[in-house]
């Protein structure tokens, strides 16, 4: 990552770190955090225990963040939003994996109720949560929920989600015929 981070002279602006990468990891996200402070869309998928401790003063410092794609396990989860709240004025998406507890659905709605994309994979939230998520961030554009578990998509959330202009649920169990033919 390094490397990259360098060839860019400060100026990229999107950030992907795989699975699998080693220790350096860390020492690496805040080079980048240093070099690159345009940052505009980081993805992080897998993370040590230090980074996680480490990723909220990261974020701190990412100013023109707009898309994060983190798993929602972290225990930081709440702070990174606070931090995104404070710093990132220009912040619009949110992709996810993992357990959605009623705790994280608050932190989503109270620190960034703005959001303009929000895509939910492998994840599993109960539908009042759901619908929750739904009513706080009201001015989504764009909702994906796929290979989703806790609730059946139905006729109140497809009446929820019909104000969105793109909506997809993919390899989630549902409740009635669903026609969306409007995504990407």
């Amino acid at each position: 990552m390094k490397l990259c981070v360098d060839r860019s002279h400060g100026s990229a602006v999107e950030l992907a770190i795989p699975y699998g990468c080693g220790d350096s990891i860390l020492q690496d996200l805040v080079s980048a955090s240093i070099e690159c402070p345009s940052l505009k869309v980081v993805e992080l998928l897998e993370m040590s225990l230090d980074v996680v401790e480490k990723l909220p003063a990261l974020i701190s410092k990412w100013k023109e963040l707009e898309i994060l794609k983190i798993p929602l396990q972290l225990f930081s989860f709440t702070q990174i939003l606070e931090q995104i709240r404070i710093n990132c004025p220009k912040f619009i998406g949110l992709h996810l994996h993992g357990y959605f507890s009623n705790r994280r659905i608050k932190a989503i709605v109270r620190c960034v109720p703005r959001l303009k994309i929000l895509v939910i994979d492998g994840a599993r939230i109960k539908k009042n949560d759901l619908m929750e998520m739904l009513d706080g961030c009201n001015e989504l554009q764009l909702f994906s929920a796929s290979d989703c578990a806790g609730f059946k998509v139905d006729a109140e959330i497809l009446m929820k989600t019909s104000n969105i202009k793109k909506v997809e649920f993919k390899n989630t169990p549902t409740q009635c015929k669903i026609e969306i033919d409007y995504f990407f």
